[in-house]
């Protein structure tokens, strides 16, 4: 039930993670009970894990069997144009996109001490009464500070060039006890454990650990499938936590606490010494930058104007030198932090082994400590500054002025938005699909095919005219050159939703077809790679008064209208996509070629015919068959287990 829900979910990465943590745990499992051979137990627990497993997975079949399928036509599973640029190979992810998101070594560290990489790149950590940084930027002339306030950033970990928005904090107190857990929880349980809290961190160091990761990337199966490394910190994340757990039931099950007090004495404050001498020895020997502060210096060493240099060059270092003095005041800050509240969840424990207060007095005690210590924390990244009430959030769904024009046309056609630029359009700006049919957007798992379209012709603009023809951009959304407000630029150019060309043209295999793109005319001819050639019946030629028309398009279903006095070609202003979309012309099965690189293409007979695309994986119809059978099988099992319970407390 719980694998079930995990997949309901649908966040395929965290799912990743959490049957690698559970495949560590089957492991130590597996050795536990070879050493005591107790295989009867054994055999038992795999049985019933195969079959729990196999209903969790059945029953969200439909999720993962077309997630599965549309996968590997994604960037995830590669692009047939992958090259040396582009962020994708032909089997998944390249290994720096993979790569990217990485944390440094140290800085799972973060963990247990919050702001020792400074916390978030985008808030203001220090007061600004008490920042150096931000007291340099006031004594600049206003001009200098407003172009290098951007890089007023805190943190200073792995992942700066993106940023982050805070630390994957676990808690002191927390920490603390799974530490102390290392030393008298049953060794059956911190083995795995612990081998899996070592993994996961040597994991989410990525491109800082490479040897390790690119290795992963290659030999696990579809870890290539995913980026942000960083991500993996949910499981030391979750594991330390039930490590603590497992340290606090260990003392209150223990009959003799003055056993657990010589283990105290002795050895379990060694692993929580460990960690604060390792954040001693980076405190000493980091220099607090991070690659914006250095790229920052090396602009300004790269000024060749001796006089522009030495008005610049004197506040910006002080800039540099107050942002490296405001973090390192963060790391001591939470230093000493942290050590107080190991300091006092230290007494408390004390005060347990010695018996100076009971159970409940220890429970108190420390979910009290445990609360302040991670709401401090957490209500600076998360707050009710954060909240934003209904109608502010409602003010993103009012229509600009240039949304209201092109919404009075109720036609059939695209929008793209370049108010942020030609590469903001398809990586910001979802608004623009709220309104109107867009060619931009962004999307973690876009299709290849259109992947490649963007990267190819598209970031080109506007020397990508005929590509926004065939993809019936009608209006562009550009900013106004003096108020910087969106106005509409129509393109009349734009071909509707499918269109009649006159010929075919042939290109040896994709990069040839995408290459021929740069200088076409889409409403002529349809670029077809020569290996499908054989497969188009058309001759050429173009029947003047020969017209399709889209009828309606219900996502699902989308339906044409043809006439024509011969045989034509037909070019559709849509994606073309393999897996479940059929085509007929007049009920009877029509083959849809791929044209254009990204559109779809059909040979349409002579005379007058509806062409009707449909929606219909296969993947979802097994995957709906699979999941409602083991759905039943629950249910079963369910009342099975009820009535074998009722008919026992009959008898007895």
């Amino acid at each position: 039930m719980s694998l079930s829900f995990l997949l309901a979910a649908n966040h395929l990465q965290i799912t990743y993670y959490t049957l690698l943590t559970l495949l560590i745990f089957g492991i130590g499992f597996l050795v536990q009970c070879v050493r005591e051979k107790d295989f009867q137990h054994l055999w038992r627990s795999i049985s019933l894990a195969m079959l729990a497993g196999a209903l969790g997975i059945s029953t969200n079949a439909v999720n993962l069997l077309t997630t599965y399928e549309y996968s590997k036509r994604t960037i995830r599973g590669g692009s047939q144009l992958a090259d040396a640029k582009t962020a994708v190979t032909q089997t998944g992810l390249s290994k720096d996109y993979a790569l990217s998101y990485s944390v440094y070594k140290t800085e799972p560290l973060v963990m247990m001490f919050p702001r020792l990489y400074g916390g978030s790149s985008f808030g203001l950590e220090v007061a600004e009464t008490d920042s150096k940084a931000i007291a340099a930027l006031q004594q600049m002339p206003q001009e200098l500070a407003q172009q290098i306030q951007g890089a007023l950033r805190f943190y200073w970990g792995g992942i700066d060039g993106v940023g982050t928005s805070g630390p994957p904090y676990v808690g002191a107190v927390i920490c603390f006890l799974a530490l102390m857990g290392l030393a008298w929880v049953d060794k059956k349980h911190t083995g795995w454990m612990l081998a899996a809290i070592v993994l996961t961190l040597f994991m989410s160091w990525g491109k800082y650990f490479e040897a390790f990761n690119v290795g992963l990337l290659k030999f696990l199966p579809f870890y290539a499938k995913f980026r942000a490394p960083s991500m993996i910190l949910v499981i030391p994340t979750f594991l330390l936590c039930c490590l603590a757990a497992l340290s606090l039931e260990k003392v209150f099950a223990s009959p003799d606490k003055s056993l657990l007090w010589e283990t105290f004495k002795k050895k379990a404050w060694w692993p929580v010494a460990g960690v604060f001498a390792a954040a001693l020895l980076l405190y000493f020997s980091a220099d607090f930058s991070n690659d914006t502060d250095k790229m920052l210096l090396q602009n300004v060493a790269a000024i060749t104007d001796p006089a522009q240099k030495a008005t610049i060059e004197a506040p910006v270092r002080a800039f540099v030198a107050g942002l490296q003095e405001d973090r390192k005041s963060l790391f001591w800050g939470d230093l000493v932090r942290s050590l107080l509240f190991c300091s006092l969840a230290a007494g408390v424990l004390y005060a347990a082994l010695k018996t100076k207060i009971n159970p409940i007095g220890l429970v108190a005690g420390l979910g009290v400590l445990v609360l302040v210590d991670v709401f401090g924390i957490n209500a600076n990244y998360l707050s009710s500054k954060n909240f934003i009430d209904a109608e502010e959030n409602n003010q993103a769904f009012v229509p600009s002025a240039a949304d209201t024009q092109i919404l009075r046309d109720t036609g059939y056609y695209r929008v793209l938005n370049l108010t942020q630029g030609i590469e903001g359009a398809f990586n910001a700006g979802a608004i623009t699909a709220y309104f109107h049919r867009s060619v931009g957007g962004y999307h973690p798992a876009k299709l290849s095919l259109y992947q490649d379209l963007i990267e190819k012709q598209l970031y080109k603009f506007p020397n990508c005219l005929p590509v926004l023809n065939m993809l019936n951009t009608k209006y562009l959304i550009l900013p106004n050159p003096q108020t910087n407000q969106p106005t509409v630029q129509e393109n009349t150019n734009a071909l509707g939703a499918a269109w009649l060309v006159k010929g075919i043209r042939t290109a040896q295999g994709p990069s040839a077809v995408m290459q021929a793109l740069d200088q076409f005319n889409p409403a002529d001819t349809a670029i077809v790679d020569a290996a499908l050639a054989a497969r188009i019946q058309f001759k050429g030629g173009r029947d003047s008064l020969a017209n399709i028309n889209l009828v309606y398009n219900h996502n699902d279903e989308i339906v044409y209208q043809s006439s024509a006095a011969a045989p034509q070609f037909a070019v559709f202003s849509e994606v073309y996509y393999d897996a479940g979309w059929t085509a007929t012309i007049d009920g009877k099965e029509a083959k849809i070629l791929p044209v254009n690189y990204v559109l779809r293409g059909l040979d349409l007979p002579a005379g007058n015919h509806r062409i009707v695309f449909r929606f219909e994986p296969r993947s979802y119809q097994l995957g709906n068959k699979a999941a409602m059978a083991s759905s039943a099988l629950i249910w079963l099992l369910l009342l099975g287990a009820l009535f074998s319970s009722w008919r026992q407390k009959k008898q007895a």
